[in-house]
C-alpha cells in the first residue's frame, strides 16, 4: 500500500512558513492547534516540520 504524497495549500503553506519563522521546534499542543487549524494531521504538521528543517540544513 504505497502512501501518496501530500499536496500543501498556498494557506497551509504560508501558515506553516509562519509558524517555522518563529521557531523551527513546535511544542506538542502548537502542533495539535497548528493542524486543526489548517485541517491536517499532526503527523503531516510534524514531518512537513522535519522536512523544512533538513532542507535548512542542506542549503547550508
Amino acid at each position: 500500500n504505497p502512501r501518496t504524497r501530500t499536496h500543501f495549500t498556498e494557506r497551509q503553506l504560508k501558515y506553516l512558513e509562519t509558524y517555522y519563522s518563529n521557531g523551527r521546534y513546535l511544542s506538542r499542543d502548537e502542533r495539535t492547534v497548528l493542524a486543526q487549524a489548517l485541517e491536517m494531521t499532526e503527523l503531516q504538521v510534524r514531518n512537513w516540520f522535519q522536512n523544512r528543517r533538513y532542507q535548512r540544513k542542506q542549503k547550508q
